[in-house]
């Protein structure tokens, strides 16, 4: 692999960044990625080089993140502290003040007063292109916070339904598009939502729970 960089031209930190990079491409468990992933980060503050989507891991490698955000703005002229007891799930006011921080050094918040927010945008997706490793790792800590919502709260404060469904795949890909399209909607109506007084969360979640089935039809 290092005769490969250096045969393009790379030389002394690039070598490692590369190797790293390679690596970080071909890990199969997210643990792996992550490794790989934090060497690639260490070597780019050290030689001051940006690494593509290096901010979107940090805003999505968290739920605090996305929910200061929301909540940030709904609740001008609050410290730290009155934000973290505003959240359902156990989080310290050092850790909310260092969200802030990010968020607004990354353009995510704009502070207009002394602990006064509001966001730069109504909403904010993970491209394709990012780090598809941040995003699993958002879905994966929103989905153990869905798991844990069936005791905290009441069927009236929250919305759990499923179905269990045999499909092809075709039908699966339009389903798909079909969530696309319900997701799109829901997010219009969210940014329309002027007198905000909760933050939510949706996941949407279509998996399989069997290995598809070969055609057996004889010939």
């Amino acid at each position: 692999m290092e005769r490969v960089a250096r045969a393009i031209g790379l030389v002394d930190y690039e070598v490692t960044y590369f190797e790293a990079m390679v690596q970080f491409g071909n890990a199969k468990k997210d643990s792996q990625k992550k490794k790989f992933l934090d060497v690639m980060q260490s070597i780019a503050l050290s030689h001051k080089v940006r690494i593509l989507d290096k901010d979107a891991f940090e805003y999505y490698n968290s739920w605090k993140n996305p929910v200061v955000r929301e909540l940030a703005p709904m609740m001008p002229g609050a410290m730290p502290g009155e934000i973290a007891k505003m959240c359902t799930q156990e989080v310290s006011a050092i850790d909310i003040r260092k969200s802030l921080q990010f968020l607004e050094r990354n353009g995510l918040l704009r502070q207009t007063a002394e602990n006064v927010y509001e966001q730069t945008e109504k909403s904010v997706e993970g491209s394709q292109e990012g780090l598809p490793l941040a995003i699993r790792s958002m879905h994966r800590e929103m989905g153990n916070l869905a798991i844990d919502s069936l005791d905290r709260f009441t069927a009236s404060e929250r919305n759990i339904t499923g179905i269990t469904m045999g499909v092809n795949r075709e039908t699966y890909e339009k389903i798909v598009a079909e969530l696309d399209a319900c997701r799109k909607r829901i997010t219009a109506l969210a940014e329309a939502c002027s007198d905000i007084k909760q933050v939510y969360r949706l996941n949407l979640q279509l998996f399989p729970l069997s290995k598809e089935i070969a055609d057996n039809k004889e010939d």
